[in-house]
């Protein structure tokens, strides 16, 4: 009794309508509380207690948990052309799955187009698998090369599959007047039609070269540019970049040739072109594709 009396006079408790107030005379709720509360032993959500790290939200119930700010803090990462799988680990409920195609090759004239790019969240159970591909980069070529390879993962225990194809290659028809064709970057898919849950973007189309001729007293200059590969859907900066070149055509030497790094970037990105003067051979072949990637995010 004396405890009790004692907590009344250092707490002023009002209760009104059943609901409790500590420092309040008008409590609205259970328990209502005017002023800071320090509590030295733990908060439980339900009956249930957080653990290291956790912080208190609501779930898609609205009901008061314990939960992770982040989350998805582990991923698998796989960079390698090639199938497998990957096991869903146990208490694992949900995956956020990224997916990269393959960059395709650039030739002489122009890059190849960069891989397309999807995005995806999965509700998944234990034990089950998830099965992917990693497309592989295109062959550069002189003039032709190959597209890029398409990378996919598929959830079969809910039917659900997300494909990102390769870039295109570049074809060249012609010898006096030139065709160019391809080199577009690649698209993207979702299945089943009822999977809504998911965000794709186009891979960039590669770049053709420029070529251009100026006049400096007596001597002519050939000034070319190569062409920049296709970047990969959401990856900046992926694509090959281009060979720049001066040509002294009056003394048929080159005058500076700057190689700036033809060969792509992964996840995805196309091929630079390589470098094809008009009056000279001083020629190379396009670069080959970067491979797709996938990342699980758990």
């Amino acid at each position: 009794m004396k405890k009790l009396l004692l907590i009344l006079l250092v707490f002023p408790v009002v209760l009104h309508s059943q609901n409790v107030g500590i420092g309040n005379q008008t409590p609205n709720e259970k328990l209502d509380v005017t002023g800071n509360i320090n509590v030295t032993g733990t908060i439980k959500a339900n009956g249930v207690d957080g653990a290291a790290n956790q912080v208190l939200m609501k779930n898609s119930s609205g009901t008061m948990v314990w939960g992770d700010m982040c989350a998805y803090k582990n991923l698998a990462t796989f960079r390698a052309a090639g199938s497998g799988s990957w096991d869903v680990p146990a208490g694992v409920t949900k995956v956020w799955v990224e997916v990269w195609g393959g960059g395709g090759g650039g030739n002489y004239y122009a890059g190849g187009g960069g891989g397309a790019y999807i995005s995806g969240l999965i509700n998944v159970t234990s034990p089950n698998t998830i099965s992917y591909t990693v497309g592989g980069g295109g062959a550069g070529g002189f003039d032709n090369s190959t597209g890029g390879g398409v990378s996919s993962i598929n959830y079969s225990a809910a039917g659900i599959t997300l494909s990102a194809t390769g870039g295109q290659g570049v074809t060249t028809t012609g010898t006096t007047t030139l065709t160019i064709g391809n080199g577009f970057g690649g698209d993207y898919s979702a299945s089943a039609s009822t999977f809504l849950s998911f965000y794709g973007e186009r891979g960039r189309c590669g770049q053709g070269y420029a070529s251009s001729f100026t006049q400096a007293g007596a001597t002519t200059y050939e000034i070319v540019q190569s062409g920049y590969g296709g970047d990969a859907g959401n990856s900046a900066r992926t694509g090959g970049l281009s060979n720049t070149l001066i040509y002294n055509v009056t003394t048929s030497t080159t005058v500076r040739f700057t190689n700036a790094l033809a060969n792509p970037v992964q996840p995805g990105g196309g091929g630079g072109s390589g470098l094809r003067i008009l009056t000279g051979s001083a020629n190379l072949g396009g670069a080959t594709g970067a491979a797709g990637t996938i990342i699980i995010h758990y």
